[in-house]
């Protein structure tokens, strides 16, 4: 039977501190699919749960999860399902990341060979967001509802997960506090600026990876692919004049980790980096940075401070936006400006069963562009997939230079070996 819906509800604060924020998945190439299907699947799960925050409304001003009457459905549902006019990943990728932030936490995104969907990101991080799409896909084939997305899921991991990592602790708390080395950005003469969000990706295929994975052999024996594509990212940006803030550069860590690995953990779970990278011209000290900080537990403390931070400022907000009505408003780039890395891995992208692929898996891609916060932010996704790999990068290129980033992931996927070669060489200058 349909339950009926309950009062708006407040959206939890690990994922309202991350609302101003929003991040693409694409895919394809993929046969055409019609939009009826994907809005049954989603109205399948209205009628089970209105309450699910997937097909509520998020009202931004109160910051909460608004259940969308019966009388509103159908037009609620027309929104979360649209069609591009375009053919090009990154194109379609863009449209998406420009629109507006409305009360539409998920849509999903259909276009010629192109299928995939926008998130608000205080409805969940890539992990959760995968398995959102993954139960529409499982559904829209079984004509069915997504009920993966109604089982119940740890009610208060960040509790959970400091308590399990640190318990009352407060002196190693203070310990792992005080290893955060990651420095503010230096003040620096700047110039006006607009935000303009570009992006851009490369599939690299099986003769890329395999001339990466002979490299290891040689050279870096046990370290990931994902640490090798980090170190020829940041060579290829020095060598096409776009030398990243290399004590700026930083990568998302997946908390779930520090909850369990059998606990269901819906909407957001994830943290910057607290420390700089020591060296990253050296995939076996980027892999190691990576381990250690993890296994220190700093990402965890980081989101917590974070999150406690941000619930203040969302309280004080009538305050300052009296007394500073201008307060967060980014109009100008430092000069010259330098790329602020955000260095993150989808690790081997789990398959989605449902998709309607039209080219075999060495032909396929898969995009996730995250939206740069910042005029000197560029977010990094690297991911393999069989025996591709894919690097996507999102940024302003009212800041940097389109062609320059498309020159610098070209090198990445057809001369990787150079490129760490490259960075090899300079590391030992």
């Amino acid at each position: 039977m349909p339950r009926h819906p309950h009062p708006s509800r407040a959206v939890a604060a690990r994922d309202w501190v991350w609302r101003d924020f929003q991040w693409v998945s694409l895919v394809g190439p993929v046969t055409a699919t019609e939009p009826a299907s994907y809005r049954a699947a989603l109205a399948a799960l209205m009628a089970a749960d209105p309450d699910h925050p997937l097909v509520c409304r998020l009202d931004r001003d109160r910051g909460r999860w608004v259940p969308v009457p019966p009388a509103r459905r159908s037009a609620h549902l027309a929104a979360m399902v649209v069609r591009l006019d375009t053919a090009s990943p990154a194109g379609a990728a863009e449209d998406l990341m420009r629109a507006p932030l409305d009360d539409v936490p998920f849509r999903i995104a259909l276009a010629d060979g192109i299928l995939g969907f926008r998130i608000a990101h205080s409805l969940g991080d890539v992990r959760a967001a995968y398995d959102i799409f993954g139960a529409i896909l499982d559904a829209t084939a079984t004509d069915g509802t997504p009920s993966a997305l109604l089982e119940p899921s740890e009610p208060q991991p960040m509790r959970t997960a400091l308590t399990r990592t640190f318990g009352r602790d407060l002196r190693r708390i203070q310990a792992v506090r005080a290893t955060r080395n990651r420095p503010a950005a230096p003040r620096r003469p700047s110039q006006p600026w607009q935000p303009s969000y570009a992006v851009e990706t490369v599939s690299g295929q099986a003769p890329a990876l395999r001339a990466m994975k002979a490299w290891r052999r040689d050279h870096a024996s046990g370290v990931s692919i994902t640490s090798l594509l980090y170190v020829a990212v940041c060579q290829a940006l020095v060598e096409v004049g776009l030398a990243p803030a290399w004590d700026r550069a930083g990568s998302l860590f997946d908390l779930r980790r520090y909850v369990g690995q059998r606990v269901r953990v819906d909407g957001n779970m994830v943290s910057a980096s607290g420390r700089r990278f020591t060296d990253l011209t050296d995939p076996a000290a980027v892999q190691q940075d990576l381990q250690a900080e993890g296994e220190s537990g700093l990402p965890l403390l980081a989101a917590a401070e974070w999150i406690a931070i941000d619930a203040v400022k969302w309280r004080l907000r009538p305050i300052v936006s009296r007394l500073r009505p201008q307060a967060g408003i980014v109009d100008r780039v430092p000069v010259p400006a330098a790329p602020e890395l955000s260095l993150n891995s989808m690790g081997r992208v789990r398959a989605w069963p449902a998709v309607p692929w039209s080219a075999p898996e060495s032909d396929r891609w898969w995009l996730v562009a995250g939206e740069a916060p910042a005029p000197e932010a560029m977010m990094v996704a690297v991911h393999e997939d069989g025996a591709n790999f894919h690097v996507t990068m999102s940024f302003h290129e009212s800041t940097f230079q389109r062609s320059l980033v498309a020159q610098a992931l070209s090198r990445v996927v057809q001369q990787p070996a150079e490129l760490l070669e490259a960075a090899a060489v300079r590391r030992t200058a």
